[in-house]
């Protein structure tokens, strides 16, 4: 299993599968934990922006998850809220 550093650069790097502890790849998005929370979304979105991460915070390890994705897929990440 790889790191969930590991799994981040690798998604940003294109992969569409992977797994680490509580985060996983599956096609164009990162998961948190399960698919009931997509943590990142990957597609040419216009204005240069390729990633959107989502805002809603679950738990301090999904924060974990959100700060990690934003530092490695910088500059090209927006934030959304998902309600």
């Amino acid at each position: 299993m790889l790191s969930q550093c590991a799994l981040i650069s690798r998604f940003s790097a294109g992969a569409t599968t992977g797994r680490a502890s509580n985060l996983f790849a599956e096609g164009d998005v990162l998961y948190s934990y399960d698919h009931h929370f997509p943590l990142a979304v990957r597609r040419d979105w216009g204005a240069g922006i390729q990633y959107l991460i989502t805002r809603d915070r679950r738990s301090i390890s999904t924060g974990n998850h959100q700060r990690q994705c934003i530092a490695r897929l910088a500059p090209n990440v927006q934030n959304w809220l998902c309600t």
